[in-house]
């Protein structure tokens, strides 16, 4: 039969475990701070299914938060260039950088696309955005969004950015599945480490 130990021993015994334990929990929670870290340089994310596939499948938060910036997603699949207005419109202010990745739906539609462009730009604007930076989805639906797109960046004055997220695509058309729409998860990773180079620094991103 094992001998009760003496109180001192047990004391030491109580300590130690404590201390291993404390060792244990600050190494966990300094893991988990990092990962989800509230400092960074604020940005905006609007988009449809595209973009809820970056931030579900492509990892986009942590890509934008390692790089230094808190990232807001608001994105809904099926969603369009009109509803991406109302979530703007519900906003007194919108970080001084926006990422918009809208218009695959409701289709091709270059007219009612062209005037929902040029009106949310300008709310965004009116409610602090110094920078849009709106990336054309780059299907086989509609190719012509890029041209639609480019032509309102040059009219915009600066505050419109139109990355050409459709010649990545054309790289590797082994990003697009079946549907000509939609990524695989190599492609919506691919998506987010092209949006954040897009944005770039936080220091220098305007």
């Amino acid at each position: 039969m094992l001998a009760a130990p003496r109180p001192a021993r047990l004391v030491a015994l109580v300590l130690g475990l404590a201390l291993l334990a404390g060792a244990c929990t600050a190494g966990g929670s300094g893991h988990a701070a990092g990962a989800g870290t509230t400092g960074g340089r604020p940005i905006l994310f609007v988009g449809d299914s595209l973009t809820v596939g970056a931030r579900l499948f492509g990892r986009l938060g942590a890509i934008m938060g390692a790089a230094g910036w808190r990232p807001e997603v608001v994105a809904q699949d099926g969603q369009d260039v009109t509803w991406g207005l109302d979530q703007v419109r519900r906003r007194d202010r919108v970080p001084p950088v926006v990422v918009v990745g809208l218009g695959t739906n409701p289709g091709p539609e270059p007219i009612a696309f062209t005037a929902d462009v040029r009106t949310m730009v300008a709310e965004l604007t009116r409610r602090g955005a110094r920078r849009v930076v709106w990336w054309p989805p780059g299907d086989r639906v509609d190719p012509a969004r890029l041209a639609r797109a480019t032509v309102l960046r040059d009219e915009a004055g600066g505050r419109l950015e139109v990355p050409d997220w459709p010649a990545a695509l054309a790289r590797n058309p082994q990003w697009l599945t079946a549907d000509g729409v939609h990524l695989t998860p190599t492609g919506y990773r691919s998506l987010a480490g092209f949006l954040r180079d897009q944005v770039g620094d936080p220091v220098d991103a305007g």
